[in-house]
Protein backbone atom coordinates (compact mmCIF):
# COMPACT_ATOMS: atom_id res chain seq x y z
CA UNK A 1 0.00 0.00 0.00
CA UNK A 2 1.58 3.28 -1.13
CA UNK A 3 1.41 6.21 1.23
CA UNK A 4 2.09 8.94 -1.30
CA UNK A 5 1.92 8.60 -5.06
CA UNK A 6 3.94 11.45 -6.51
CA UNK A 7 2.63 10.64 -9.97
CA UNK A 8 -0.76 12.14 -9.06
CA UNK A 9 0.38 15.79 -9.03
CA UNK A 10 0.98 15.76 -5.27
CA UNK A 11 2.61 18.93 -3.97
CA UNK A 12 5.99 18.35 -2.33
CA UNK A 13 5.90 17.93 1.45
CA UNK A 14 7.08 20.90 3.46
CA UNK A 15 9.57 20.53 6.28
CA UNK A 16 6.68 20.94 8.76
CA UNK A 17 4.71 18.18 7.00
CA UNK A 18 7.64 15.81 7.44
CA UNK A 19 8.04 16.78 11.10
CA UNK A 20 4.32 16.15 11.73
CA UNK A 21 4.39 12.79 9.96
CA UNK A 22 7.45 11.71 11.95
CA UNK A 23 5.88 12.88 15.23
CA UNK A 24 2.70 10.90 14.52
CA UNK A 25 4.75 7.83 13.59
CA UNK A 26 7.09 8.05 16.60
CA UNK A 27 4.55 9.10 19.22
CA UNK A 28 1.03 7.79 18.55
CA UNK A 29 -0.52 10.09 21.17
CA UNK A 30 0.55 13.11 19.11
CA UNK A 31 -2.56 14.78 17.72
CA UNK A 32 -2.36 16.79 14.53
CA UNK A 33 -4.38 19.96 14.48
CA UNK A 34 -4.55 22.80 12.06
CA UNK A 35 -2.02 25.43 12.96
CA UNK A 36 -3.35 28.49 14.73
CA UNK A 37 -6.88 27.13 14.70
CA UNK A 38 -7.05 26.14 18.34
CA UNK A 39 -9.52 27.81 20.62
CA UNK A 40 -9.20 28.42 24.36
CA UNK A 41 -11.07 25.17 25.03
CA UNK A 42 -8.21 23.35 23.25
CA UNK A 43 -5.53 25.26 25.14
CA UNK A 44 -7.06 24.98 28.63
CA UNK A 45 -6.97 21.18 28.82
CA UNK A 46 -5.81 19.52 32.05
CA UNK A 47 -2.60 18.34 30.34
CA UNK A 48 -1.61 21.92 29.52
CA UNK A 49 -2.38 23.63 32.83
CA UNK A 50 0.95 22.85 34.55
CA UNK A 51 2.78 24.19 31.53
CA UNK A 52 0.68 27.37 31.55
CA UNK A 53 1.26 27.89 35.29
CA UNK A 54 5.00 27.23 35.18
CA UNK A 55 5.93 28.84 31.85
CA UNK A 56 3.71 31.93 31.70
CA UNK A 57 5.38 35.29 32.17
CA UNK A 58 3.87 38.69 32.81
CA UNK A 59 4.67 41.98 31.18
CA UNK A 60 2.34 43.81 33.58
CA UNK A 61 -0.38 44.60 31.04
CA UNK A 62 -3.23 42.58 32.52
CA UNK A 63 -5.77 43.91 29.99
CA UNK A 64 -3.96 41.99 27.24
CA UNK A 65 -3.24 38.82 29.25
CA UNK A 66 -4.23 35.57 27.51
CA UNK A 67 -4.82 33.80 30.83
CA UNK A 68 -6.47 34.70 34.12
CA UNK A 69 -4.84 32.69 36.89
CA UNK A 70 -6.63 32.69 40.24
CA UNK A 71 -4.73 31.22 43.18
CA UNK A 72 -6.51 30.12 46.35
CA UNK A 73 -4.25 29.36 49.30
CA UNK A 74 -5.77 27.62 52.33
CA UNK A 75 -4.01 26.83 55.58
CA UNK A 76 -4.06 23.17 56.54
CA UNK A 77 -6.42 22.34 59.40
CA UNK A 78 -4.99 23.57 62.70
CA UNK A 79 -2.14 25.43 60.94
CA UNK A 80 -1.56 29.04 59.93
CA UNK A 81 0.07 30.69 56.94
CA UNK A 82 2.93 33.04 57.70
CA UNK A 83 2.22 36.42 56.13
CA UNK A 84 5.94 37.06 55.62
CA UNK A 85 6.23 33.82 53.60
CA UNK A 86 3.28 34.88 51.45
CA UNK A 87 4.69 38.37 50.95
CA UNK A 88 8.07 36.90 49.96
CA UNK A 89 6.34 34.73 47.31
CA UNK A 90 4.44 37.75 45.96
CA UNK A 91 7.63 39.83 45.75
CA UNK A 92 9.56 36.97 44.10
CA UNK A 93 6.78 36.53 41.52
CA UNK A 94 6.87 40.25 40.72
CA UNK A 95 10.66 40.25 40.41
CA UNK A 96 10.69 37.18 38.13
CA UNK A 97 7.55 38.36 36.25
CA UNK A 98 5.84 35.01 36.77
CA UNK A 99 2.42 34.14 38.19
CA UNK A 100 2.17 33.72 41.95
CA UNK A 101 0.66 30.31 41.21
CA UNK A 102 4.02 29.05 39.95
CA UNK A 103 5.69 29.76 43.31
CA UNK A 104 2.96 29.49 45.95
CA UNK A 105 3.44 25.75 46.46
CA UNK A 106 6.60 26.61 48.42
CA UNK A 107 4.50 27.88 51.33
CA UNK A 108 4.42 25.28 54.12
CA UNK A 109 1.26 24.07 55.91
CA UNK A 110 -1.03 25.11 53.07
CA UNK A 111 -2.95 23.64 50.18
CA UNK A 112 -3.31 25.44 46.88
CA UNK A 113 -6.11 25.60 44.35
CA UNK A 114 -5.29 27.20 41.00
CA UNK A 115 -7.93 28.15 38.45
CA UNK A 116 -6.85 29.04 34.91
CA UNK A 117 -9.39 30.69 32.61
CA UNK A 118 -9.29 32.87 29.49
CA UNK A 119 -7.89 36.30 30.29
CA UNK A 120 -9.08 39.73 29.21
CA UNK A 121 -6.76 39.64 26.18
CA UNK A 122 -8.70 36.78 24.61
CA UNK A 123 -11.14 37.82 21.94
CA UNK A 124 -14.72 36.79 22.62
CA UNK A 125 -15.97 34.21 20.19
CA UNK A 126 -18.50 35.75 17.84
CA UNK A 127 -21.44 33.66 16.74
CA UNK A 128 -21.54 32.83 13.08
CA UNK A 129 -24.27 34.43 11.11
CA UNK A 130 -25.97 32.98 8.12
CA UNK A 131 -24.68 29.65 7.02
CA UNK A 132 -25.20 27.47 4.04
CA UNK A 133 -28.93 27.31 4.32
CA UNK A 134 -29.26 31.10 4.33
CA UNK A 135 -27.06 31.71 1.29
CA UNK A 136 -28.81 32.50 -1.93
CA UNK A 137 -27.69 30.63 -5.00
CA UNK A 138 -26.59 32.81 -7.86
Amino acid sequence: MAFINYGDYHLPLSEMDIINIEAIRALPIYKHRTSHGEGMSDVLKDEALEHIINKTTSDGDYNEAPFKIDTILMADEGKTINGDDLNAIIQEAKAKKVPIASLVRKIPNASVRIIVSPGPGVVEQAPRSGGRKNRQRR
